[in-house]
């Protein structure tokens, strides 16, 4: 984002609107051209590769590479099929390939005679520019939107659905939801709109400068898309979540490399600091580790001890400009299995993202038993990791010291049963594991 010396954003020059009168007024009927035409100015910023996309009250132009800088404007076009009758703010932002992202002053339009029969898009009320931030977002437990049409009535269904892309526009398919139908009151008529909230959670799945879209559905008529942006840039604090149970790190078994995994949220790109009172963080080699948390605000590394034991784990910024975040990470000792199975262990409590994973640990006695696979069972959303027919079923290698280890996600909170047996014995073990939301907002 480009700056003051004060470190204040400053905002691009207003895009252009050659087919508006100087009132602002665009009548479609008159027009010659099919789409809306919008001229973004060049700035001094501006690089070969950038990417312009022009946001038209939430209606956003498909994405403009820029090929040649020498240029005064870059036109982009939306189609006015797209684009209600209606008053709008235009905007346009500039971004790179690192994510840095510039916004625009606005323009205000008003659109008539289109040809467009779409509803209007939705509104966010607390987004500004086009951009919703991430304390907004805790403040009202998600993203709030107003929905307003022409004729309202008492008695109407309204269905809202949300979807979204990352900065990269790659979909995110955990963005995905889906409203109740809300029937409109005399309350909604009144105040001009009916209003719902999206969860937090898919939304902050978009990740910095991801783009989610909202569109509704009233009886057969559809509404036209209304985006908005995530910016996670005034996240002021860092949470870390760290996974249960794993054993003791033991020179016996070196095949064996048991561990817990931390999660932590917090600003994107932000230098971190973790370190942990106890044991060791296996990226950093020692007590402390540096790092910064993805687009996504998220960032992984693992945590080891050689006895058992819960010991604090704090992350925070190098700089102290955020509230640091605490968690515990709890080692145990290994579990007796009985005969066959001399020893086991497992870790539980991590987020339900599909990548954070709830591991096992299972050690054979090899002077009884010979087989070279271990059978893995589990239910519900949970998925283990591997190769197999069965995502909930899988045979993985026991090696020849008698070790194994396998790993398993899941994309929703739940508690999951998991059952490990040796395929040609009657013995078998089952205990649970718990996968959780987070971030909590």
């Amino acid at each position: 984002m480009i700056t003051n010396n004060d470190n204040t954003p400053i905002s691009l020059s207003s895009p252009e609107l050659p087919q508006a009168d100087h009132d602002g007024l665009i009548d479609v009927s008159v027009q010659q051209n099919q789409d809306l035409i919008i001229k973004v100015p060049y700035h001094e910023w501006l690089r070969i590769g950038d990417m312009i996309v022009v946001n038209v009250g939430g209606i956003f132009s498909r994405p403009y590479y820029i090929q040649n800088i020498n240029l005064d404007f870059f036109t982009v076009t939306i189609p006015f099929s797209e684009i209600p009758d209606g008053c709008y703010n235009v905007i346009y932002t500039s971004a790179d390939d690192f994510e840095n992202e510039n916004f625009s002053k606005p323009a205000v339009i008003k659109i008539i005679n289109s040809p467009s029969i779409k509803l209007l898009p939705s509104i966010y009320p607390d987004s500004t520019s086009g951009v919703i931030h991430y304390s907004s977002l805790v403040q009202h437990s998600g993203l709030n939107v107003h929905i307003s049409y022409q004729q309202m009535q008492k008695g109407d269904s309204v269905i809202f659905h949300w979807q979204g892309h990352n900065f990269g526009y790659e979909p995110i398919a955990r963005a995905a939801w889906d409203a109740q139908p809300i029937t409109v009151s005399d309350e909604d008529v009144k105040q001009g709109y009916v209003s719902l909230v999206v969860p937090a959670e898919n939304v902050l799945c978009l990740g910095q400068e991801g783009v989610g879209t909202g569109y509704y559905e009233v009886g057969n008529n559809s509404s036209a898309p209304g985006s908005v942006i995530l910016s996670l840039t005034d996240m002021s604090s860092a949470m870390i979540s760290i996974s249960e149970g794993a054993p003791m790190v033991s020179n016996e078994y070196p095949r064996i490399n048991p561990k817990n995994l931390a999660v932590v949220y917090g600003p994107p790109g932000k230098r971190l600091s973790a370190s942990v009172e106890s044991g060791s963080i296996v990226e950093g080699g020692g007590a402390k580790y540096q790092f910064a948390p993805n687009s996504f605000g998220l960032a992984y590394f693992h945590l080891q001890s050689e006895v058992a034991g819960s010991f604090r784990c704090t992350v925070s910024a190098e700089d102290g400009s955020i509230t640091p975040g605490v968690s515990q990470a709890v080692f145990s000792e290994w579990r007796d299995g009985g005969n066959i199975i001399s020893a086991y262990a497992f870790t539980s409590e991590v987020p339900a993202d599909g990548v954070s994973v709830c591991s096992g640990y299972v050690i054979v006695d090899r002077t009884v038993y010979s087989g070279k696979r271990l059978l893995v069972r589990t239910d519900g959303s949970a998925i283990i990791s591997g190769y197999g027919d069965n995502e909930r079923e899988l045979q993985v290698a026991i090696s020849k010291d008698g070790c194994t280890t396998f790993h398993i996600t899941n994309t929703k909170a739940e508690k999951n049963n998991v059952i490990i047996s040796l395929p040609d014995t009657d013995k078998s073990i089952q205990f649970s594991i718990n996968f959780k939301h987070f971030p909590f907002v």
